[in-house]
């Protein structure tokens, strides 16, 4: 099964995206930005690279996140000092990553990014927006059940990450993002690097690769969608592999607000009930994450 590739401008859209999303869980959409919106994603992605390579240690870790703000904060590439781990089955990933949250005000964020997320977060938002009312649209709700409860940034939440090349130290049992699924609701993906190892998990449970196009992101469904449409939408493993290259995505993670209560919508809706917070369908999820973490 191939992943599937979808021109943001087709007049099939709909389908297309319903295809993708029903079959695979995720798609790459391509000329999803004017020429100027376009050369702001690659500013970013510029300024994000001279950050993670010319900033030194003792200046990154003074953004580290902390146990009581795990969601905000830069984190070092190493699990025994930190590191993220994303498959709790493996060691911790081979990559560095910074965390931003309450994006409406960026606090506590590196001078030398804010410029650019400020152009940035705006971008990533609207886009985001016009892909759930796609769903919206396939799932045949009223307009604004999806996009109004996604509607604030504070809500949602960027991951930038730097995958290291292989003349980086690896250790075994590490790759440079593990499996997992998002546990969100939507989550964008961009990236500059032709060279990143992203793959996908089909429902035929076989592994595929995305190939790189520019002006483009990737969408992954998350669990919470999964659950809300009744498994109507898939939300599927994902991964990056390592590579001799070095690469950087930032991922645009979109959550409901918190207190929106999920209830079955879409053509599988009435087949058992369910009725459950966004806040506490994560809770329920993260716990499930320790349990296997803490049996390794």
């Amino acid at each position: 099964m191939q992943i599937p590739v979808i021109d943001w401008n087709s007049a099939n859209i709909v389908e297309e995206t319903r295809k993708a999303f029903t079959h695979v869980g995720g798609g790459r959409f391509y000329n999803i930005w004017s020429e100027e919106e376009n050369a702001q994603i690659k500013q970013w992605f510029k300024v994000l690279a001279e950050w993670y390579k010319t900033t030194p240690l003792e200046d990154k870790q003074a953004f580290q996140v902390t146990k009581s703000d795990n969601q905000h904060g830069w984190i070092p590439h190493d699990d025994e000092k930190g590191g993220e781990t994303t498959n709790p089955k493996r060691r911790g990933d081979h990559k560095e990553q910074l965390n931003i949250s309450h994006l409406a005000t960026l606090p506590n964020v590196p001078e030398f990014l804010r410029k650019d997320l400020e152009k940035t977060v705006p971008l990533m938002q609207k886009k985001g927006e016009e892909v759930i009312d796609i769903f919206e649209k396939i799932l045949d709700v009223p307009k604004g059940t999806l996009v109004d409860v996604h509607n604030n940034c504070n809500d949602q939440q960027i991951r930038a990450a730097w995958y290291l090349g292989a003349d980086e130290e690896i250790k075994n049992n590490q790759i440079s993002c593990g499996e997992h699924k998002d546990r969100n609701g939507i989550t964008l993906l961009f990236s500059e690097s032709p060279n990143k190892k992203l793959q996908v998990k089909c429902k035929d449970k076989v592994w595929n690769d995305i190939e790189y196009i520019d002006n483009s992101m990737v969408v992954n469904m998350g669990v919470i969608m999964e659950i809300w449409t009744a498994n109507y939408l898939y939300a599927p493993y994902h991964r990056v592999l390592n590579d001799v290259d070095e690469s950087f995505t930032t991922g645009y993670f979109m959550q409901p607000h918190g207190e929106t209560i999920v209830e079955h919508i879409g053509p599988n809706a009435g087949e058992y009930e369910f009725s459950m917070t966004v806040n506490n369908i994560r809770a329920e999820l993260r716990k499930a994450h320790m349990r296997i973490k803490n049996k390794k």
